[in-house]
């Protein structure tokens, strides 16, 4: 299956004792063989599965789908919310593309896992689809014209990113054998510069007024000063059920998933600590639909992209097959 395929093409065979073997059918979506009788009867099921994109852009009131293969994952959000990163992934088809609302198809910008937008959607932060030499290099890949050019090749067993702004990346990654932690990258060159001590990570768009905001293991949040000098403990902490999804624009809120279908986001005041309904993702029609997966949200949380897995499926009875 390439990314541009929306269906997998399966085909049954049967087989004898002689090791002769023939095709009895061929179909595209799910194809899975459950059980044999003594007879020859056979139990299967074919279904459609799909992990499809919902996007809702600023100043619209519904939302659109988005699709270019049958497994998706969103990644990040442009500043004015207007243009979209995300991947599609499975057999040969992981890729990173560039959808906007200004039409068109999505852009493939190529091979790999996208991991970040900047803000002005004319570049993007692409990873491998698996490490290299258990390192794990990210590439600056631009979405017009350009070269792409390979960051901190070998530094990172695993990382993630953010754009701090044009010219900065906020890096959460581990170096060999240490926890991971949020270093700050020039774009225009030089080692990567910790910001956060050793297991702590940062919460993306959490910049402002020299610090960026971040997260122990057990959901305490502290503002870390960008170019040093005393953090600043919070009150506020992220429970333990929610994931977060990143700061709002004026800074004082965390917009926070919660479990469920829909699912919630909610927002934790980082002022008081306290959590307040804001959001519900999930499709009109809920017809085989079993979780919502990923979410990206606009600084104010007004436009927004999820990604959900639909799941429908039919229990056949296979009777003459000879």
């Amino acid at each position: 299956m390439s990314g541009g395929e929306l269906f997998q093409e399966r085909s049954l065979w049967l087989a004898g004792l002689t090791g002769a073997t023939r095709e009895v059918y061929r179909g595209v979506g799910t194809l899975a063989f459950q059980d044999a009788s003594r007879d020859g009867r056979l139990l299967l099921h074919r279904g459609y599965e799909r992990i499809a994109i919902r996007v809702k852009p600023p100043g619209r009131v519904t939302e659109q789908e988005i699709a270019v293969s049958n497994m998706h994952m969103v990644t990040d959000l442009s500043a004015d919310g207007r243009q979209l990163l995300f991947c599609t992934y499975g057999a040969r088809a992981d890729a990173a593309y560039l959808w906007s609302v200004h039409g068109g198809p999505p852009l493939r910008l190529g091979e790999g896992f996208g991991v970040a937008l900047s803000p002005d959607a004319r570049s993007a932060v692409i990873r491998p689809a698996t490490p290299i030499r258990d390192a794990l290099p990210l590439s600056l890949t631009p979405t017009g014209p350009g070269a792409t050019r390979t960051l901190l090749p070998g530094r990172f067993e695993r990382a993630t990113a953010w754009f701090l702004d044009e010219g900065h990346l906020v890096i959460d990654g581990n170096e060999p054998g240490r926890p991971s932690r949020a270093f700050v990258v020039d774009l225009a060159g030089g080692e990567p510069r910790p910001v956060t001590p050793e297991g702590i990570v940062s919460i993306r768009q959490s910049a402002r007024d020299g610090y960026l905001l971040g997260r122990a293991a057990d959901g305490r949040l502290t503002r870390y000063p960008i170019e040093g000098g005393a953090p600043q403990p919070l009150n506020a902490r992220v429970p333990a059920d929610r994931t977060v999804l990143r700061a709002s624009g004026d800074g004082r809120f965390l917009f926070v998933f919660r479990q469920g279908l829909p699912r919630p986001v909610d927002r934790l005041d980082l002022a008081t600590g306290s959590l307040e309904p804001f959001k519900l993702l999930q499709p009109a029609d809920l017809a085989g639909v079993g979780y919502i997966t990923r979410g990206v949200l606009s600084a104010d949380g007004e436009a927004y992209a999820y990604d959900y897995g639909r799941f429908l499926q039919d229990l056949y009875l296979v009777e003459g097959l000879r």
